[in-house]
């Protein structure tokens, strides 16, 4: 029997696959993103981003309670937070359990993104 070197069906799937793979791959959006384009989920137009705060860095020790280095009072500093939406929290050893539990408690009621640093979680 005659054999069939005739091979247009299986050249065809092939290019046709690599072809398809070659689109999942570069398109901007959908598929994997090696593109460069953007435009998929989570991609922002350039210009319209919101630069992103720093987390405030508030520290509480036995001289009391500084943001970023400046001192200030539990109002103070939940209102910094809020603002900023997010914050480092470090107690010294030396702070007043009291005044963490009062600053803990005005910072969570912000709403903001609250991160313990350092020793005990309160």
């Amino acid at each position: 029997m005659a054999r069939n070197d005739d091979n247009t069906g299986r050249n065809l799937a092939l290019a046709g696959g690599g072809a398809a793979l070659l689109w999942l791959l570069l398109r901007g959006g959908g598929g994997f993103g090696l593109g460069g384009k953007g435009g998929g989920a989570g991609s922002e137009s350039k210009g319209t981003a919101k630069p992103v705060p720093p987390r405030a860095n508030v520290r509480v020790a036995a001289d009391g309670i500084t943001v970023d280095g400046v001192p200030t009072d539990v109002a103070g500093a939940a209102a910094i937070v809020k603002e900023r939406g997010h914050a480092d929290v470090l107690a010294t050893g030396a702070a007043r359990q009291g005044i963490v539990d009062d600053l803990l408690k005005a910072l969570r009621a912000t709403g903001a993104e609250i991160w313990i640093v350092g020793g005990a979680r309160g």
